[in-house]
């Protein structure tokens, strides 16, 4: 998984990248595109992602309102000391399935976040 935003906030997974086409790169293998969703809050609850059939990677894009979020699933709430926080603007990214279902987000503050989620297939052979 993988955090890059501005403010100094620099985290990379140097295994993943896009490339001229538009395809998420990873080490592994290339992947393409699937579809867009998007996660709103609604309350200070916890928020899981809505991950669709043949997924296999996402880029998070953060909107709106800053988030603490982390990928251990169940029922572990994210706050200032469990996860990590990611703030407008970021960009999260997550390979594998059991990352994306096993993500988690809460707002930071009193405000809903948006999360736009961009998620890519494995790319086969045709």
């Amino acid at each position: 998984m993988s955090v890059m935003g501005g403010r100094d906030r620099q985290h990379r997974l140097r295994d993943v990248r896009i490339d001229s086409q538009g395809f998420l790169l990873t080490a592994a293998k290339p992947l393409r595109y699937l579809t867009t969703n998007h996660l709103v809050s609604t309350g200070t609850g916890l928020n899981s992602l809505v991950v669709p059939p043949g997924a296999y990677a996402v880029q998070i894009t953060v909107r709106e309102a800053d988030i603490y979020w982390n990928c251990e699933g169940g029922s572990t709430t994210p706050s200032s000391t469990i996860g990590d926080d990611a703030m407008i603007g970021d960009v999260i990214t997550l390979v594998g399935p059991s990352q994306m279902e096993q993500c988690r987000a809460v707002r930071q503050g009193a405000t809903n976040f948006r999360l736009k989620n961009r998620f890519y297939s494995e790319l086969t052979d045709e």
